[in-house]
């Protein structure tokens, strides 16, 4: 129970505007589908009951991606100085080290791969591509105009594009 109220409180998510958008609202439906589960789950559990968390993890799932993707997609709609990109990239750098550690460190099993190395080396340009593109948007004093967002929000397509690819590459190698 203490694990799914820590778990619970990283999922936070308000909205700041008097008109909640669709994708709003489906995130605070998830929510409220989320407080409903575990408040069943708690009284099953003190009734003596076995309950599943099935349910509430995979509500917990959904409503953790549906955040995370609302806010990269809002983080340079909204930011300004030198905010632009910052949790995009922020992401975007976690899954560049995780994937830089399982696909060319000396002790990957992929290390002498030539595909993996190939297609490690076309992600880290793609990324290295989105952070010198979040370098320069941080530069820009103001609102960014429709075409550097569009510009940044390719460059981070392109980049997790790569990404997929190459996880996809590496899990199907591992089995």
């Amino acid at each position: 129970r203490g694990k799914l109220n820590s778990e619970f409180k990283t999922l936070d998510f308000t909205i700041t505007t008097q008109d909640p958008t669709d994708e709003q609202k489906e995130i605070l439906n998830l929510r409220k589908q989320l407080i409903t589960q575990i408040e069943e789950y708690t009284v099953g559990v003190q009734n003596g009951k076995q309950v599943e968390l099935s349910a509430i993890n995979e509500t917990m799932d959904a409503l953790r991606q549906k955040i995370n993707i609302y806010r990269q997609e809002n983080d340079l709609v909204n930011s300004g100085g030198q905010k632009h990109g910052s949790t995009a990239v922020l992401n975007a750098t976690a899954k560049y080290n995780s994937l830089k550690q399982r696909a060319i460190s000396s002790d990957s099993e992929f290390s002498n791969s030539s595909v993996i190395q190939s297609m490690f080396q076309q992600y880290e340009a793609a990324y290295n591509r989105l952070i010198a593109k979040r370098r320069e948007l941080a530069q820009v004093e103001g609102e960014l105009t429709d075409s550097q967002k569009s510009e940044f929000k390719q460059l981070q397509t392109e980049c997790s594009n790569y990404a997929k690819e190459l996880e996809k590459v590496i899990t199907s190698s591992q089995k």
